[in-house]
C-alpha cells in the first residue's frame, strides 16, 4: 500500500512539474507577444524622437509613447536573454502547441464531471426567471395592468 502511495505521489509531482513548465512557458510566449506589440506601436515615435535630435519640445509632447517604447525595449531585452526576436507567426505556433499540450496534461489529470453533479447544470435549485418579460412584471405590480 506505501509503495502505490510513492507511486501515486511521484506521479503527481512529475505531472505537476510538467503542467507549471507548460504554465511557464505560456506566460513567457504572451508577455513576449505583448511586448512586442508595444515596441512596434511606438517604434516610429521614438525614430521621429531621434530624427529631430531629441527634442525637447516632441519629448514633452510624446513623452507616455517614449516611456511605454523604452518599458518595451527594456523587457524584450530581459524575456529573449541575447536571444534573435522570433517572428510573431513562430510565437503564435509555440501558442498553440503549447495550448494542446496544456489541454492533454489536464485530460490526463482530471475527474470529468456527469450531468447529475449537484452543482452542474440541471441541478435542482437552479434559478429560472418568470415567463413574462421584466417589463409586463413591472408595469402588473404598478397596477398599469389589470386581468
Amino acid at each position: 500500500m506505501a509503495a502505490k502511495a510513492d507511486a501515486a505521489t511521484e506521479r503527481f509531482h512529475s505531472a505537476s512539474g510538467k503542467l507549471k513548465q507548460t504554465e511557464a512557458a505560456m506566460t513567457r510566449n504572451a508577455d513576449l507577444k505583448a511586448v512586442i506589440v508595444y515596441y512596434a506601436r511606438t517604434h516610429p515615435i521614438f525614430d521621429e524622437y531621434k530624427a529631430r535630435k531629441c527634442s525637447r519640445a516632441y519629448l514633452a509632447e510624446h513623452e507616455a509613447d517614449i516611456s511605454v517604447y523604452r518599458a518595451a525595449q527594456t523587457a524584450m531585452r530581459e524575456l529573449l536573454n541575447g536571444e534573435r526576436l522570433p517572428k510573431m507567426d513562430a510565437l503564435k505556433a509555440e501558442w498553440q502547441e503549447l495550448k494542446t499540450a496544456k489541454k492533454s496534461d489536464y485530460a490526463g489529470r482530471l475527474p470529468r464531471r456527469t450531468k447529475g453533479y449537484a452543482g452542474g447544470r440541471g441541478s435542482q435549485g437552479q434559478y429560472r426567471p418568470s415567463s413574462r418579460p421584466r417589463r409586463a412584471r413591472k408595469k402588473q405590480e404598478n397596477g398599469a395592468i389589470a386581468k
